[in-house]
């Protein structure tokens, strides 16, 4: 969800087997159309669920019938990921290595490894957690990971009373945010009944938001965001970062109301009275 950070490396579905060589001859007397190829992920998707001998013999038909088709970078994440998970069942070392090439929006080495670090946070291992969160480049991984990172950090800096580690991630995650109208966001967090239509975040309710005035008003230096964030506005009056900024400084100087209208200046940002698509896949972290 941040423009500025570098391409992730990564910018980048039961049906017998009989059943499964007649889908797959059809598919192949056809178009590639789009919903040709979401039906083929539905069988993959399902097949990978099963992982039964005769479903992996399937999935392995369906899956190579995918790879003929043009795939979004959602699609071939996800066509990773089952291929992957089919050769680990099948035993198939050789093919697991070739599949290790493939780029990969969300790798699961990398998610685990953040998983892992918040999972020590949980038990109450900070310097666990600390030092898993710290091995993960960033800049190397898609934007939901590297917020999870930071969020990590955030929290652990909380928890140890550093409050300026804290503010540098707290702003990092704010970073994040103009990014929300982007392909690359909505392509997890869209709505199928309101395609191409970008769906509302409720940026004033967000606890990162929250904690981002409070550190302001902590530190004494929310006048000084608010003036610089005004200068930025004055160069770009649609500047998001520069509105996000000046919504919570105005927040942090005690004027909530006049903070909330400005941040719902932001197009995307819920508020009362603007219709927007409700978004999916989207919970606070930790």
């Amino acid at each position: 969800m941040n423009s500025t950070l570098k391409s992730p490396r990564t910018l980048r579905m039961l049906i017998t087997a009989t059943g499964a060589c007649l889908f797959i001859f059809a598919i192949a007397q056809q178009p590639a159309a789009e919903t040709d190829v979401e039906k083929l992920f539905e069988q993959a998707r399902k097949l990978d669920n099963m992982g039964g001998r005769e479903e992996n013999k399937q999935l392995d038909m369906v899956l190579k019938e995918i790879k003929k088709h043009k795939l979004s970078f959602d699609q071939n994440d996800t066509w990773v990921r089952i291929s992957r998970d089919l050769a680990i069942r099948l035993g198939d070392a050789k093919r697991l290595k070739e599949l290790s090439k493939e780029e990969s929006i969300f790798p699961s080495d990398l998610i685990y490894t953040v998983l892992l670090s918040y999972g020590k946070l949980t038990k109450g291992d900070l310097a666990g957690a600390e030092k898993l969160a710290d091995s993960v480049d960033t800049q190397e991984i898609n934007p939901r990971e590297a917020r999870r990172v930071y969020a990590i950090k955030a929290r652990i800096a909380q928890m140890k009373g550093d409050t300026k580690t804290e503010r540098k991630f707290i702003e990092k995650m704010i970073e994040h945010l103009p990014s929300w109208s982007s392909d690359h966001c909505q392509s997890c967090h869209d709505n199928s009944k309101f395609k191409g239509k970008v769906t509302g975040l409720a940026v004033n309710e967000l606890w990162f938001g929250e904690r981002y005035a409070e550190l302001m008003q902590k530190q004494g230096d929310a006048q000084k965001v608010r003036s610089m964030a005004q200068k930025a506005l004055l160069k770009n009056p649609k500047d998001d970062l520069a509105i996000i900024q000046l919504g919570f400084a105005l927040k942090a100087l005690g004027k909530p109301e006049e903070g909330k209208k400005t941040i719902e200046q932001l197009p995307y940002a819920k508020a009362d009275g603007r219709d927007l698509p409700a978004t999916r896949m989207l919970f606070a972290f930790p």
